[in-house]
């Protein structure tokens, strides 16, 4: 199986999130917001751990050497492993830091518009990752392969957009 579609997709989403930890950063510069600083740094993890995904997925690809004579196609595992306690732990422990701290010291909003805007930002920008790079038609300029190669698949194994538009996967 190749991994060129889940390479792809770690580099979309890598860009998204990216992009939502700039406007996030903005905000914060804008309002003060430590709310915002917050989800900026947050984001910016994110975009650390997709690196890490990169980096793993890069060195699972070379080839057996003596000294380790079935490859390296697990190294894959302890990067996303590394990922998962790396967003549960620090993440976990810096969300429940802020959340006390709002709690003990409530600030009121003083720019509404700014999270609505942040948040639009950001929904297009996630959205935008599973545009042409990870399971769009291919009509829409993606890189998925046609629906003709589903066929005979049954449907959970096929693109959901292949089964709801062709024939060509069976139920």
């Amino acid at each position: 199986m190749s991994t060129e579609g889940g390479t792809r997709a770690i580099i979309a989403a890598l860009l998204a999130n990216l992009g939502i930890a700039v406007t996030k950063f903005i905000a914060y510069l804008i309002s003060g917001s430590t709310s915002m600083l917050a989800e900026s740094v947050h984001s910016l993890a994110d975009s650390g751990n997709q690196v890490l995904l990169i980096i793993g997925g890069r060195r699972s690809t070379r080839a057996a050497t003596p000294e380790h004579p079935f490859g390296f196609g697990r190294e894959r595992y302890v990067s996303a492993f590394l990922v998962s306690i790396i967003l549960f732990s620090v993440g976990g422990v810096f969300s429940i830091y802020e959340g006390v701290h709002k709690i003990e010291h409530p600030e009121p909003i003083e720019v509404p518009w700014l999270p609505i805007a942040v948040l639009l930002i950001s929904i297009g920008l996630s959205r935008s990752r599973c545009g042409p790079l990870c399971g769009s038609p291919p009509n829409s300029g993606g890189g998925s392969p046609s629906c003709s190669s589903c066929a005979g698949r049954r449907r959970r194994s096929c693109p959901s957009w292949c089964w709801r538009t062709s024939p060509h996967c069976s139920a």
